[in-house]
Protein backbone atom coordinates (compact mmCIF):
# COMPACT_ATOMS: atom_id res chain seq x y z
CA UNK A 1 0.00 0.00 0.00
CA UNK A 2 2.62 2.23 -0.95
CA UNK A 3 0.24 5.59 -2.45
CA UNK A 4 0.49 9.12 -2.66
CA UNK A 5 -2.29 10.46 -0.61
CA UNK A 6 -2.51 14.63 -0.16
CA UNK A 7 -0.57 17.14 -2.43
CA UNK A 8 2.38 18.21 -0.47
CA UNK A 9 5.62 19.23 -0.87
CA UNK A 10 7.11 17.43 2.06
CA UNK A 11 5.42 14.46 2.65
CA UNK A 12 3.74 13.63 -0.82
CA UNK A 13 5.43 10.03 -2.20
CA UNK A 14 6.63 9.36 -5.61
CA UNK A 15 2.93 8.23 -7.60
CA UNK A 16 3.23 5.05 -8.61
CA UNK A 17 2.87 3.36 -11.93
CA UNK A 18 -0.68 2.76 -13.04
CA UNK A 19 -1.91 -0.85 -11.62
CA UNK A 20 -2.69 -3.15 -14.35
CA UNK A 21 -5.45 -4.47 -14.44
CA UNK A 22 -6.13 -8.13 -15.26
CA UNK A 23 -2.23 -8.71 -16.55
CA UNK A 24 -0.27 -11.12 -15.37
CA UNK A 25 3.31 -9.62 -14.05
CA UNK A 26 6.28 -9.40 -15.34
CA UNK A 27 9.04 -9.28 -12.70
CA UNK A 28 8.04 -8.85 -8.86
CA UNK A 29 9.14 -5.05 -9.15
CA UNK A 30 6.15 -4.83 -11.17
CA UNK A 31 3.74 -5.37 -7.93
CA UNK A 32 2.41 -2.53 -6.00
CA UNK A 33 3.70 -4.24 -2.98
CA UNK A 34 6.67 -6.39 -2.74
CA UNK A 35 5.84 -10.00 -2.75
CA UNK A 36 7.49 -11.49 0.56
CA UNK A 37 5.39 -8.46 2.16
CA UNK A 38 1.93 -9.77 1.04
CA UNK A 39 2.74 -13.23 1.82
CA UNK A 40 3.84 -12.15 5.46
CA UNK A 41 0.39 -10.50 5.75
CA UNK A 42 -1.36 -13.65 4.39
CA UNK A 43 0.38 -15.84 6.98
CA UNK A 44 -0.19 -13.44 9.91
CA UNK A 45 -3.80 -13.24 8.91
CA UNK A 46 -4.08 -17.09 9.14
CA UNK A 47 -2.82 -17.07 12.30
CA UNK A 48 -5.18 -14.36 13.75
CA UNK A 49 -8.72 -16.17 12.14
CA UNK A 50 -7.13 -19.71 13.26
CA UNK A 51 -6.75 -18.13 17.38
CA UNK A 52 -10.56 -18.41 18.13
CA UNK A 53 -11.78 -20.57 15.60
CA UNK A 54 -13.61 -24.14 16.21
CA UNK A 55 -11.21 -26.77 16.51
CA UNK A 56 -11.55 -28.23 13.09
CA UNK A 57 -11.40 -24.56 11.52
CA UNK A 58 -8.52 -23.62 13.33
CA UNK A 59 -6.63 -26.54 12.52
CA UNK A 60 -7.46 -26.08 8.77
CA UNK A 61 -6.81 -22.25 8.71
CA UNK A 62 -3.29 -23.13 10.23
CA UNK A 63 -2.30 -26.33 7.91
CA UNK A 64 -3.59 -24.99 4.85
CA UNK A 65 -1.43 -23.69 2.22
CA UNK A 66 -2.06 -19.90 0.39
CA UNK A 67 -0.06 -19.42 -2.88
CA UNK A 68 -0.14 -16.04 -4.26
CA UNK A 69 -0.63 -17.01 -8.20
CA UNK A 70 0.31 -14.51 -11.33
CA UNK A 71 -1.98 -15.52 -13.51
CA UNK A 72 -3.22 -11.78 -14.15
CA UNK A 73 -6.81 -11.70 -12.60
CA UNK A 74 -8.13 -10.80 -10.04
CA UNK A 75 -9.36 -13.53 -8.28
CA UNK A 76 -9.60 -16.26 -5.27
CA UNK A 77 -10.14 -19.77 -5.69
CA UNK A 78 -9.80 -22.80 -3.60
CA UNK A 79 -8.98 -25.84 -4.57
CA UNK A 80 -7.82 -29.60 -3.98
CA UNK A 81 -7.68 -28.28 -0.02
CA UNK A 82 -5.50 -25.26 -1.01
CA UNK A 83 -6.47 -21.70 -1.54
CA UNK A 84 -4.83 -19.35 -4.20
CA UNK A 85 -4.94 -15.23 -4.57
CA UNK A 86 -3.81 -13.67 -7.31
CA UNK A 87 -1.48 -11.09 -7.30
CA UNK A 88 -3.44 -8.90 -9.14
CA UNK A 89 -6.09 -9.13 -6.51
CA UNK A 90 -3.74 -8.53 -3.97
CA UNK A 91 -2.36 -5.49 -6.08
CA UNK A 92 -6.27 -3.95 -7.01
CA UNK A 93 -6.89 -4.31 -2.75
CA UNK A 94 -3.82 -2.63 -1.75
CA UNK A 95 -5.04 0.34 -4.26
CA UNK A 96 -8.70 0.12 -3.17
CA UNK A 97 -7.88 0.40 0.01
CA UNK A 98 -5.41 3.22 -0.67
CA UNK A 99 -8.25 5.35 -2.37
CA UNK A 100 -11.01 4.05 0.60
CA UNK A 101 -8.95 5.54 3.16
CA UNK A 102 -8.48 8.57 1.74
CA UNK A 103 -12.48 8.80 0.71
CA UNK A 104 -12.62 7.86 4.79
CA UNK A 105 -10.76 10.92 6.22
CA UNK A 106 -12.09 13.30 4.06
CA UNK A 107 -15.59 11.53 4.52
CA UNK A 108 -16.10 11.68 0.89
CA UNK A 109 -18.61 8.77 -0.46
CA UNK A 110 -18.30 10.23 -4.05
CA UNK A 111 -14.37 9.58 -3.92
CA UNK A 112 -14.72 6.35 -3.61
CA UNK A 113 -17.79 5.95 -6.00
CA UNK A 114 -15.49 7.93 -8.43
CA UNK A 115 -12.69 5.17 -8.27
CA UNK A 116 -15.00 2.22 -8.84
CA UNK A 117 -16.03 4.14 -11.95
CA UNK A 118 -12.56 4.90 -13.04
CA UNK A 119 -12.32 0.77 -12.56
CA UNK A 120 -14.67 -0.05 -14.70
CA UNK A 121 -13.72 2.58 -17.59
CA UNK A 122 -9.98 0.98 -16.91
CA UNK A 123 -10.94 -2.67 -17.13
CA UNK A 124 -13.08 -1.83 -20.02
CA UNK A 125 -10.44 0.28 -21.63
CA UNK A 126 -6.54 0.80 -20.94
CA UNK A 127 -6.61 -1.57 -18.15
CA UNK A 128 -4.13 0.89 -16.62
CA UNK A 129 -5.74 2.47 -13.36
CA UNK A 130 -4.20 5.46 -11.97
CA UNK A 131 -4.52 7.33 -8.69
CA UNK A 132 -7.55 9.48 -8.25
CA UNK A 133 -7.02 13.41 -7.77
CA UNK A 134 -7.62 13.95 -4.14
CA UNK A 135 -8.56 17.79 -4.54
CA UNK A 136 -6.78 18.92 -1.71
CA UNK A 137 -5.57 22.62 -2.14
CA UNK A 138 -5.55 23.33 1.60
CA UNK A 139 -2.21 25.14 2.51
CA UNK A 140 -2.11 23.13 5.44
CA UNK A 141 1.51 23.19 8.01
CA UNK A 142 3.98 20.18 7.77
CA UNK A 143 2.59 19.13 11.47
CA UNK A 144 -1.32 19.17 9.87
CA UNK A 145 -0.06 16.90 6.97
CA UNK A 146 1.60 14.90 8.79
CA UNK A 147 -1.62 14.01 11.09
CA UNK A 148 -3.92 13.71 7.72
CA UNK A 149 -1.03 11.54 6.46
CA UNK A 150 -1.07 9.01 9.84
CA UNK A 151 -4.99 9.11 10.15
CA UNK A 152 -5.03 7.92 6.48
CA UNK A 153 -2.51 5.22 7.21
CA UNK A 154 -3.87 3.84 9.82
CA UNK A 155 -7.15 3.73 8.14
CA UNK A 156 -5.39 2.24 4.99
CA UNK A 157 -4.31 -0.40 7.51
CA UNK A 158 -7.20 -1.27 8.98
CA UNK A 159 -9.33 -1.49 5.43
CA UNK A 160 -6.41 -3.98 3.84
CA UNK A 161 -6.68 -6.89 6.89
CA UNK A 162 -10.15 -6.49 7.74
CA UNK A 163 -10.88 -7.68 3.30
CA UNK A 164 -8.06 -9.88 3.12
CA UNK A 165 -9.17 -11.30 6.32
CA UNK A 166 -12.68 -12.06 4.70
CA UNK A 167 -11.80 -12.83 1.22
CA UNK A 168 -9.04 -16.00 3.04
CA UNK A 169 -11.92 -16.60 5.30
CA UNK A 170 -14.28 -17.17 2.17
CA UNK A 171 -12.06 -19.28 0.09
CA UNK A 172 -11.66 -21.36 3.76
CA UNK A 173 -15.36 -21.79 3.89
CA UNK A 174 -15.67 -23.22 0.66
CA UNK A 175 -12.93 -25.80 1.66
CA UNK A 176 -14.63 -26.66 5.66
CA UNK A 177 -18.52 -26.88 3.61
CA UNK A 178 -16.58 -29.07 1.22
CA UNK A 179 -18.05 -27.67 -1.79
CA UNK A 180 -15.62 -28.47 -4.29
CA UNK A 181 -16.67 -31.80 -3.74
CA UNK A 182 -20.66 -31.29 -4.03
CA UNK A 183 -20.10 -28.91 -7.17
CA UNK A 184 -18.14 -32.27 -8.87
CA UNK A 185 -20.93 -34.79 -7.23
CA UNK A 186 -23.74 -32.53 -9.20
CA UNK A 187 -21.87 -31.21 -11.72
CA UNK A 188 -19.21 -33.32 -13.29
CA UNK A 189 -19.28 -32.00 -16.64
CA UNK A 190 -17.82 -28.67 -16.63
CA UNK A 191 -20.22 -27.75 -19.41
CA UNK A 192 -23.05 -27.59 -17.01
CA UNK A 193 -21.31 -25.25 -15.21
CA UNK A 194 -22.69 -21.56 -17.20
CA UNK A 195 -24.74 -19.16 -16.43
CA UNK A 196 -27.44 -20.21 -18.66
CA UNK A 197 -27.78 -23.41 -16.70
CA UNK A 198 -30.33 -22.84 -13.86
CA UNK A 199 -29.13 -25.17 -11.85
CA UNK A 200 -25.69 -24.57 -11.74
CA UNK A 201 -26.91 -21.08 -10.93
CA UNK A 202 -28.54 -21.81 -8.39
CA UNK A 203 -26.16 -23.94 -6.35
CA UNK A 204 -23.24 -21.43 -7.11
CA UNK A 205 -25.32 -18.72 -5.47
CA UNK A 206 -26.04 -20.73 -2.81
CA UNK A 207 -22.74 -21.87 -1.76
CA UNK A 208 -21.02 -18.37 -2.39
CA UNK A 209 -23.73 -17.40 0.51
CA UNK A 210 -23.04 -19.98 2.66
CA UNK A 211 -18.81 -19.13 2.75
CA UNK A 212 -20.19 -15.85 3.41
CA UNK A 213 -22.08 -16.19 5.67
CA UNK A 214 -19.20 -18.88 7.27
CA UNK A 215 -16.66 -16.14 6.81
CA UNK A 216 -18.22 -13.70 8.23
CA UNK A 217 -18.27 -15.96 11.71
CA UNK A 218 -14.86 -16.98 11.31
CA UNK A 219 -14.33 -13.32 10.86
CA UNK A 220 -16.07 -11.66 14.14
CA UNK A 221 -14.37 -14.17 16.36
CA UNK A 222 -11.04 -12.62 15.24
CA UNK A 223 -12.13 -8.97 15.93
CA UNK A 224 -12.79 -8.69 12.33
CA UNK A 225 -14.93 -6.71 11.10
CA UNK A 226 -17.14 -7.65 7.59
CA UNK A 227 -18.49 -4.50 7.14
CA UNK A 228 -15.51 -3.59 5.54
CA UNK A 229 -16.46 -6.17 2.76
CA UNK A 230 -19.61 -3.63 1.47
CA UNK A 231 -17.48 -1.19 -0.75
CA UNK A 232 -15.55 -3.94 -2.11
CA UNK A 233 -18.72 -5.91 -3.65
CA UNK A 234 -19.27 -3.28 -6.18
CA UNK A 235 -15.41 -3.95 -7.67
CA UNK A 236 -16.33 -7.53 -7.51
CA UNK A 237 -19.43 -7.04 -9.51
CA UNK A 238 -18.16 -4.49 -12.23
CA UNK A 239 -15.28 -7.17 -12.68
CA UNK A 240 -18.10 -10.16 -13.17
CA UNK A 241 -20.04 -7.91 -15.53
CA UNK A 242 -17.06 -7.68 -17.39
CA UNK A 243 -16.22 -11.45 -17.44
CA UNK A 244 -20.24 -12.34 -17.51
CA UNK A 245 -20.25 -14.16 -14.87
CA UNK A 246 -22.39 -12.02 -12.35
CA UNK A 247 -26.01 -14.17 -12.81
CA UNK A 248 -23.69 -17.05 -11.16
CA UNK A 249 -22.89 -14.56 -8.21
CA UNK A 250 -25.40 -13.29 -5.24
CA UNK A 251 -26.47 -10.31 -5.13
CA UNK A 252 -24.88 -7.28 -3.00
CA UNK A 253 -27.89 -7.27 -1.13
CA UNK A 254 -28.08 -10.65 -0.62
CA UNK A 255 -24.55 -11.03 0.08
CA UNK A 256 -24.86 -8.32 2.74
CA UNK A 257 -28.19 -10.06 4.16
CA UNK A 258 -26.23 -13.04 5.52
CA UNK A 259 -23.49 -10.78 6.98
CA UNK A 260 -26.06 -9.02 9.08
CA UNK A 261 -27.58 -12.76 10.01
CA UNK A 262 -23.75 -13.39 11.56
CA UNK A 263 -23.55 -10.43 13.08
CA UNK A 264 -27.27 -10.30 14.86
CA UNK A 265 -26.17 -13.67 15.95
CA UNK A 266 -22.53 -12.75 17.52
CA UNK A 267 -22.84 -9.23 17.97
CA UNK A 268 -26.35 -9.38 19.07
CA UNK A 269 -26.90 -6.21 15.84
CA UNK A 270 -26.95 -5.72 12.38
CA UNK A 271 -23.73 -3.85 10.94
CA UNK A 272 -26.11 -1.20 9.70
CA UNK A 273 -28.67 -0.40 7.35
CA UNK A 274 -26.97 -0.41 4.42
CA UNK A 275 -28.12 1.83 1.17
CA UNK A 276 -26.92 0.50 -2.02
CA UNK A 277 -27.55 3.13 -3.79
CA UNK A 278 -24.53 4.79 -1.77
CA UNK A 279 -21.92 1.93 -2.30
CA UNK A 280 -22.92 1.71 -6.23
CA UNK A 281 -22.32 4.21 -8.57
CA UNK A 282 -24.22 2.48 -11.52
CA UNK A 283 -27.37 2.97 -11.13
CA UNK A 284 -29.54 -0.06 -10.99
CA UNK A 285 -31.03 -0.41 -14.01
CA UNK A 286 -26.93 0.51 -16.12
CA UNK A 287 -24.70 -2.10 -16.98
CA UNK A 288 -21.49 -1.65 -16.57
CA UNK A 289 -20.69 -2.98 -20.23
CA UNK A 290 -22.87 -0.15 -21.62
CA UNK A 291 -20.88 3.08 -23.50
CA UNK A 292 -21.88 5.67 -21.04
CA UNK A 293 -19.92 4.64 -18.60
CA UNK A 294 -17.64 7.24 -19.21
CA UNK A 295 -20.43 9.60 -18.95
CA UNK A 296 -21.07 8.63 -15.36
CA UNK A 297 -17.77 9.20 -14.43
CA UNK A 298 -17.09 12.73 -15.70
CA UNK A 299 -20.36 13.45 -13.49
CA UNK A 300 -18.65 12.11 -10.28
CA UNK A 301 -15.95 14.62 -11.54
CA UNK A 302 -17.28 17.22 -11.74
CA UNK A 303 -19.73 16.87 -8.60
CA UNK A 304 -16.30 16.50 -6.77
CA UNK A 305 -15.04 19.65 -8.32
CA UNK A 306 -17.54 21.41 -7.37
CA UNK A 307 -17.47 20.03 -3.73
CA UNK A 308 -14.10 20.84 -3.06
CA UNK A 309 -14.55 24.56 -4.77
CA UNK A 310 -17.58 25.47 -2.55
CA UNK A 311 -15.64 24.28 0.29
CA UNK A 312 -12.77 26.38 -0.15
CA UNK A 313 -15.11 29.73 -0.97
CA UNK A 314 -17.22 28.42 1.84
CA UNK A 315 -13.95 28.34 4.44
CA UNK A 316 -13.13 31.66 3.48
CA UNK A 317 -16.63 33.00 3.90
CA UNK A 318 -16.44 31.77 7.64
CA UNK A 319 -13.48 32.63 8.22
CA UNK A 320 -14.27 36.35 7.73
CA UNK A 321 -17.62 36.40 9.19
CA UNK A 322 -15.70 34.99 12.10
CA UNK A 323 -13.23 37.38 11.70
CA UNK A 324 -15.74 40.46 12.22
CA UNK A 325 -16.89 38.67 15.57
CA UNK A 326 -19.74 36.46 14.43
CA UNK A 327 -20.08 33.92 17.10
CA UNK A 328 -19.08 30.47 16.27
CA UNK A 329 -22.85 29.12 16.67
CA UNK A 330 -24.02 31.74 14.50
CA UNK A 331 -21.72 31.44 11.51
CA UNK A 332 -22.75 27.55 11.76
CA UNK A 333 -26.44 28.62 11.42
CA UNK A 334 -25.42 30.67 8.16
CA UNK A 335 -23.69 28.07 6.99
CA UNK A 336 -26.60 25.29 7.24
CA UNK A 337 -29.11 28.06 5.77
CA UNK A 338 -26.56 28.48 2.86
CA UNK A 339 -26.16 24.86 1.87
CA UNK A 340 -30.06 24.52 2.31
CA UNK A 341 -30.37 27.25 0.13
CA UNK A 342 -27.61 25.75 -2.48
CA UNK A 343 -29.46 21.94 -2.49
CA UNK A 344 -32.91 24.23 -3.24
CA UNK A 345 -31.99 26.03 -6.10
CA UNK A 346 -29.99 22.71 -7.53
CA UNK A 347 -32.83 19.83 -7.37
CA UNK A 348 -35.43 22.46 -9.41
CA UNK A 349 -38.74 23.24 -9.38
CA UNK A 350 -42.03 21.39 -9.57
CA UNK A 351 -43.92 23.74 -12.49
CA UNK A 352 -41.21 24.65 -14.65
CA UNK A 353 -43.27 27.36 -16.81
CA UNK A 354 -43.40 28.83 -13.71
CA UNK A 355 -39.92 29.14 -13.89
CA UNK A 356 -39.73 30.55 -17.41
CA UNK A 357 -41.78 33.28 -16.36
CA UNK A 358 -39.75 34.86 -13.56
CA UNK A 359 -36.62 34.18 -15.78
CA UNK A 360 -38.63 36.34 -18.52
CA UNK A 361 -39.47 38.53 -16.38
CA UNK A 362 -36.20 39.12 -14.80
CA UNK A 363 -34.76 39.48 -18.47
CA UNK A 364 -36.75 42.40 -18.84
CA UNK A 365 -35.50 43.87 -15.23
CA UNK A 366 -32.15 43.15 -16.61
CA UNK A 367 -32.93 45.42 -19.19
CA UNK A 368 -34.05 48.22 -17.34
CA UNK A 369 -37.47 48.07 -17.96
CA UNK A 370 -40.00 47.53 -14.83
CA UNK A 371 -40.50 44.45 -13.67
CA UNK A 372 -43.74 43.57 -11.55
CA UNK A 373 -42.43 41.56 -7.95
CA UNK A 374 -45.64 40.87 -6.29
CA UNK A 375 -45.94 38.99 -9.65
CA UNK A 376 -42.52 37.63 -9.54
CA UNK A 377 -43.25 36.37 -6.20
CA UNK A 378 -45.93 34.62 -7.03
CA UNK A 379 -44.50 32.96 -9.78
CA UNK A 380 -41.55 31.70 -7.57
CA UNK A 381 -44.40 30.83 -5.01
CA UNK A 382 -46.31 28.72 -7.36
CA UNK A 383 -43.29 26.85 -8.99
CA UNK A 384 -43.18 24.69 -6.24
CA UNK A 385 -39.31 25.47 -4.97
CA UNK A 386 -37.82 24.42 -1.19
CA UNK A 387 -38.53 26.96 1.56
CA UNK A 388 -35.10 27.96 1.99
CA UNK A 389 -33.90 29.20 -1.73
CA UNK A 390 -37.65 31.32 -1.50
CA UNK A 391 -36.61 33.00 1.05
CA UNK A 392 -33.36 33.73 -1.05
CA UNK A 393 -35.35 35.46 -3.45
CA UNK A 394 -37.32 37.17 -1.15
CA UNK A 395 -34.58 38.35 0.18
CA UNK A 396 -32.69 39.75 -2.80
CA UNK A 397 -36.31 41.49 -3.92
CA UNK A 398 -35.89 43.32 -0.81
CA UNK A 399 -32.57 44.84 -1.58
CA UNK A 400 -32.13 48.10 -3.46
CA UNK A 401 -30.78 47.84 -6.36
CA UNK A 402 -31.45 44.28 -7.30
CA UNK A 403 -28.81 42.44 -8.97
CA UNK A 404 -30.53 41.41 -11.77
CA UNK A 405 -27.75 39.68 -13.14
CA UNK A 406 -27.35 37.69 -10.26
CA UNK A 407 -30.86 36.44 -9.82
CA UNK A 408 -30.98 35.66 -13.91
CA UNK A 409 -28.31 32.97 -13.49
CA UNK A 410 -30.02 31.72 -10.18
CA UNK A 411 -33.10 31.19 -11.87
CA UNK A 412 -31.31 29.53 -14.65
CA UNK A 413 -29.86 27.16 -12.33
CA UNK A 414 -32.92 26.38 -10.91
CA UNK A 415 -34.29 26.00 -14.52
CA UNK A 416 -31.85 23.18 -15.51
CA UNK A 417 -31.74 21.29 -11.92
CA UNK A 418 -28.61 19.40 -12.14
CA UNK A 419 -29.86 17.61 -8.88
CA UNK A 420 -26.61 15.54 -8.54
CA UNK A 421 -24.93 18.37 -7.56
CA UNK A 422 -27.52 19.15 -4.99
CA UNK A 423 -26.95 15.39 -4.04
CA UNK A 424 -23.29 16.21 -3.21
CA UNK A 425 -24.08 18.76 -1.10
CA UNK A 426 -23.73 16.68 2.38
CA UNK A 427 -22.58 18.22 5.93
CA UNK A 428 -20.34 15.64 6.67
CA UNK A 429 -18.26 16.09 4.28
CA UNK A 430 -18.16 20.48 4.44
CA UNK A 431 -17.63 19.31 8.50
CA UNK A 432 -14.83 16.95 7.68
CA UNK A 433 -12.76 18.76 5.87
CA UNK A 434 -13.02 22.54 6.72
CA UNK A 435 -10.22 24.09 7.86
CA UNK A 436 -12.11 25.35 10.81
CA UNK A 437 -11.94 21.57 12.26
CA UNK A 438 -8.23 22.44 13.34
CA UNK A 439 -10.07 25.03 15.45
CA UNK A 440 -11.92 22.38 18.88
CA UNK A 441 -14.01 24.85 20.27
CA UNK A 442 -15.08 27.04 16.75
CA UNK A 443 -15.49 23.65 15.23
CA UNK A 444 -17.56 22.24 18.03
CA UNK A 445 -20.00 25.29 18.05
CA UNK A 446 -20.54 24.76 14.69
CA UNK A 447 -21.52 21.61 14.83
CA UNK A 448 -24.27 22.78 17.58
CA UNK A 449 -25.94 24.79 14.84
CA UNK A 450 -26.97 21.68 12.82
CA UNK A 451 -30.23 19.57 13.67
CA UNK A 452 -29.90 16.90 15.35
CA UNK A 453 -30.66 14.82 11.98
CA UNK A 454 -27.38 15.35 10.69
CA UNK A 455 -26.08 12.99 12.62
CA UNK A 456 -22.61 11.63 10.93
CA UNK A 457 -21.72 15.21 10.75
CA UNK A 458 -22.50 15.97 14.61
CA UNK A 459 -20.49 13.36 15.52
CA UNK A 460 -17.47 14.14 13.72
CA UNK A 461 -14.41 14.62 16.03
CA UNK A 462 -12.14 17.81 15.48
CA UNK A 463 -8.36 17.79 14.62
CA UNK A 464 -6.08 18.10 17.35
CA UNK A 465 -2.20 17.26 17.01
CA UNK A 466 -1.41 14.61 19.17
CA UNK A 467 -4.82 13.35 19.43
CA UNK A 468 -5.90 11.00 16.69
CA UNK A 469 -9.24 10.37 15.30
CA UNK A 470 -8.63 7.09 14.77
CA UNK A 471 -6.53 4.12 16.58
CA UNK A 472 -3.86 3.00 15.34
CA UNK A 473 -3.60 -0.71 14.22
CA UNK A 474 -2.64 -2.79 16.94
CA UNK A 475 0.78 -4.82 16.00
CA UNK A 476 -0.02 -8.67 15.07
CA UNK A 477 1.98 -9.91 18.16
CA UNK A 478 -0.93 -7.43 20.09
CA UNK A 479 -3.47 -8.60 18.02
CA UNK A 480 -2.96 -11.96 18.98
CA UNK A 481 -2.76 -11.28 22.66
CA UNK A 482 -5.86 -9.46 22.34
CA UNK A 483 -7.37 -12.59 21.04
CA UNK A 484 -6.29 -14.91 23.53
CA UNK A 485 -7.20 -12.82 26.81
CA UNK A 486 -10.18 -11.90 25.16
CA UNK A 487 -13.97 -13.96 26.57
CA UNK A 488 -15.37 -14.12 23.29
CA UNK A 489 -17.91 -11.88 23.94
CA UNK A 490 -18.90 -8.83 21.93
CA UNK A 491 -19.90 -5.71 24.77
Amino acid sequence: MLCALFTCADLAMAVPNPLLLETPREIDNSYQVDRTDYEQHIRQLQHILAVRAKPHAKSALLSTRIRIVNQGLAGAFSTQGGIYLDIALLDLLSQFADELSLAEVKDDVYHQMEFNLAYAAALHGSKQLTLLDSYNVVDYAEEQWQYLWEEKQRSEQVIFNNILGFIIAHEMSHILLGHERTVQSRFPDIGDRKPDNMAWVQHRRTIELEADELAARICLHALLQPVMLVPWLDLNETRRRYYGKSAEYPTAAQRITVVNKAYEDIVGIQTKDIDLNEVSPLAPHKDVMQHDILLFLEEFRKVRGFRQSLLIGLDEMMLELLGNGISAADVGGFLYEFIQQKRDLLNGARDNTEVDEAIQAVERGAKGKSVDIAKLTDNLEDAGIGEYVMQMFRDQFETMPINWDELLSQLQILRAAPVQFAQGLDYTYFFANTRLRWQPDVFQALQSALPESEVKAKRLKPYEIGHPVRNALPTYEQRLHILQTWDGEYP
